[in-house]
């Protein structure tokens, strides 16, 4: 655990509350992750959820950076990570990549800079391009999509088996991938709305961080990385 090296400009938004967070979780990139076991909603086959969390890269350029990802052998179901640069959010497995936004270094990132990271979906059957969302600090970004999500992500039948994992792919390749911090990650078994994710980064400052139970549906999981 270290000290949280953060500074907001933005001031606390009405109605969600603030807490303490001074600490996170640093990993090396070799051999430091972060297991949770299941987590029900990225094991349902296809629910509505969201994963939130925030991330400073060491190489946000380097390969994979895996912020969170529900694995098992070589195939993933569901994640959200950093591929040389552009944040993917994976619904089924490594072939339907669902969502992928460029923002690497070229594109708005900086290593050394914390970055408050969400991934949405709605828990329907894909027909254009809202169904799932990507959020950087609070805003929506402009997504590409990996064609139409597999029919066994729609099931509903779960994959009992499945672990998520934080900082690495450790099932798939024995890898660890992600060099840099991680903290406040929450998975919900909801949609999160864009005032909601608005509220988290904006309830963000020095030595703070949003009150997630505050919401009106709080995280079914939430890691608070050391605090």
């Amino acid at each position: 655990m270290f000290p949280y090296p953060i500074s907001f400009n933005t001031a606390a938004a009405a109605g969600l509350a603030d807490i303490d967070n001074v600490y996170s979780m640093e990993f090396d990139g070799v051999d430091d992750y972060g297991s949770c076991g299941i987590i029900p909603a990225l094991n349902s086959g296809g629910g509505a959820l969201t994963i939130s969390l925030w991330a400073k890269h060491v190489n946000i350029n380097g390969n994979d950076n895996i912020y969170v990802l529900c694995a098992t052998g070589s195939t993933y179901r569901t994640g959200l990570w950093n591929f040389n640069g552009d944040i993917l959010f994976n619904l089924a497995n490594g072939s339907n990549d669902y969502a992928t936004c460029p923002f690497g270094t070229a594109d708005g990132f900086s290593n050394g800079v914390w970055y408050n990271i969400v991934g949405v979906f709605d828990g329907t059957e894909i027909g254009n391009a809202n169904r799932a969302k990507i959020y950087i600090d609070g805003v929506q970004q402009t997504c590409t999509f990996g064609g139409t999500i597999p029919t066994n992500v729609m099931s509903g039948a779960p994959y009992s088996s499945e672990s998520t994992y934080i900082a690495t792919n450790v099932t798939a390749y024995s890898s660890y991938l992600f060099e840099g911090n991680i903290d406040e990650v929450s998975i919900f078994d909801i949609a999160l709305n864009a005032s909601d994710v608005e509220s988290i980064f904006n309830a963000t400052s020095t030595g703070k961080t949003a009150d997630l139970s505050d919401l009106s549906t709080p995280p079914i999981a939430w890691y608070r990385m050391g605090d």
